[in-house]
């Protein structure tokens, strides 16, 4: 049974007969002042003033409990609407596929995705349930709008096709406006990942955030027995889809064959912001790539960093001479200077506790602006007690606001505010089992969502700082070895001669004792020689 919400036409019409019913009532009444059936005409006046209160009361009372009831099926009403649209959008009459005039079209892939839906989900499933209808309806009303075609659904994510560029770009910005455009539920609009942001005082985001990337080519094109549907198979499909991975939430980026299909017109309606190229995972070469703006609706992003410079700056840190030989403050500026670089982060430090383990020091810090070196600031634990405790738990600390972030909002007036940094990345030294300290990476500028490659890599810049100090912890063993060695060795001389001293020592005393004894057995067998006496001979004179 439906309510008088749900079910207007009959509430309207139930009223207006009553009402008509009174009118009438009241003017018989009235104009007939001495019509003998006057008694009548007002009972039956009392009568329809009875009934259209008993209305109002189912109205207000009745109508109210089955309030929830209408809820749930104005929410059925609606995915029905949204599977009708599902039908359309999968018409199979738009979809790109082989014809005999044209055996391998061209058809221009587009990808789909939600930033963090999973993030969103825990954080408010409810919310999360209202959002992603909202989404489904939002990107199948434009795919029908534009005859474009709904390959699949997974989840989230959404897999379109066209043979048309100009209709993929156009199906990708007007999602993005349409999106922007809804009536998001306000437990959505809480968190972070679907914030409203304003950039030069113009609307620029509100609710879901979903990153697009389009490639254009030519897919192997295979009929579904099973789905009744085509789907598409190859490059093109690959490169969309790295293409799309590699976006912010709301960014929409194609590739450089697409913009080279673009007509002239298309060309004058949308602005491009060249990004270079990019390697993406698993393709061949480079691939240019592009972020589209329309006139009404640019957004800024940060760049961009890609797997391809995170890897050769692994690599060059892996061989680094400074890092291994001991060089304890070149290794810490190499460190900071590389990721700066590969993260296009401004501002990348090294801190280590103090010998009290009450604070840390920073002992290296890099600004990409001026490219400058310096150290000596000091963070007290007292003074952020938050931030400490998450370095002691964590391995990674990704605070996409720092102003906000539960582990990082201590800082927001006193260090963040000053500097302009709006995003950190944070990672723990550890180092024979023990916290040492942090490197951090400080971000200036508009709030930056950190990827999980990003938060890899910070990580590993921790480990190439822990790497640094067992070089430098080794080498300083090593010299001290080898210093002890020599001390040793000057030590094991001086005893060989000391003992030597005392061997000839020893051997010319004993050679002066036998001597001596030699000698006083000499004077001893002297003094007991019996020398004859000398005879008397007596010479006479003559």
């Amino acid at each position: 049974m439906k309510s008088p919400q749900q079910n207007p036409r009959l509430l309207a019409l139930a009223t207006l007969l009553l009402g008509v019913c009174l009118i009438v009532c009241i003017v018989l009444v009235g104009v007939s002042a001495h019509f003998e059936y006057k008694s009548a005409l007002l009972a039956v006046l009392v009568i329809a003033i009875f009934f259209f209160i008993l209305i109002l009361i189912y109205y207000i009372f009745v109508g109210s409990q089955h309030a929830q009831v209408g809820g749930k099926e104005d929410i059925k009403l609606l995915e029905e609407h949204i599977q009708l649209l599902e039908k359309k959008a999968r018409n199979v009459k738009y979809a790109p596929k082989k014809r005999q005039s044209v055996p391998q079209p061209k058809v221009a892939i587009i990808f789909t995705d939600v930033q963090n839906s999973t993030g969103l989900w825990e954080q408010n499933a409810e919310a999360m349930r209202e959002s992603m209808t909202l989404h489904h309806n939002a990107i199948r009303e434009v795919i029908q709008k534009h005859k474009a075609y709904e390959v699949k659904t997974i989840g989230d994510s959404f897999m379109i096709t066209s043979e048309s560029a100009d209709t993929a770009l156009n199906v990708s910005t007007d999602i993005q406006s349409e999106l922007l455009a809804q009536p998001w539920p306000e437990g959505i609009l809480d968190t972070l990942d679907a914030c409203v942001l304003f950039q030069d005082q113009k609307l620029s985001f509100k609710g879901l955030r979903v990153r697009i990337g389009i490639d254009i080519g030519c897919p192997e094109i295979v009929y579904d027995e099973v789905s009744k549907g085509y789907d598409y198979y190859g490059d093109t499909a690959n490169i969309a889809a790295r293409v799309e991975a590699m976006a912010h939430g709301g960014q929409t980026l194609i590739t450089e064959r697409l913009q080279a299909a673009l007509s002239p017109e298309a060309r004058k309606k949308y602005d491009f912001v060249d990004l270079g190229g990019v390697k993406l995972r698993g393709i061949t070469g480079t691939t240019r790539v592009y972020q589209v703006n329309t006139k009404d609706l640019v957004r800024e992003f940060a760049v961009r960093n890609t797997i391809e410079d995170q890897r050769q700056t692994l690599l060059a840190l892996t061989k680094s001479e400074s890092i291994d030989s001991g060089a304890r403050q070149e290794a810490f500026q190499e460190i900071c200077k590389s990721a700066s670089t590969a993260l296009r982060s401004a501002r990348v430090s090294i801190w280590f506790y103090d010998t009290e383990k009450a604070a840390i020091v920073c002992e290296e810090l890099y600004e990409s602006d001026g490219d400058k070196h310096s150290s000596g600031v000091t963070l007290y634990e007292k003074d952020f007690p938050g931030y400490f405790a998450y370095l002691h738990e964590e391995r990674i600390l990704a605070a996409h606001d720092a102003h906000t972030d539960i582990a990082t909002k201590e800082f927001s007036v006193v260090y963040l505010t000053p500097l302009g940094i709006n995003s950190m990345l944070d990672a723990p030294i550890r180092f024979g089992g023990k916290l040492w300290g942090v490197v951090c990476c400080e971000h200036i500028g508009m709030h930056r969502t950190w990827t999980m490659d990003e938060q890899t890599f910070g990580a590993s810049m921790a480990d190439f700082t822990a790497r640094a100090l067992a070089a430098e912890r080794q080498h300083t063993a090593q010299r001290q070895l080898e210093d002890l060695n020599a001390k040793i060795r000057i030590l094991s001389l001086n005893e060989i001669e000391s003992q030597l001293s005392r061997v000839m020592m020893n051997v010319s005393m004993k050679k002066f004792s036998r001597i001596s004894a030699i000698s006083a057995i000499s004077r001893s067998s002297a003094d007991n020689v019996l020398v004859p006496p000398e005879p008397n001979v007596q010479v006479q004179e003559t």
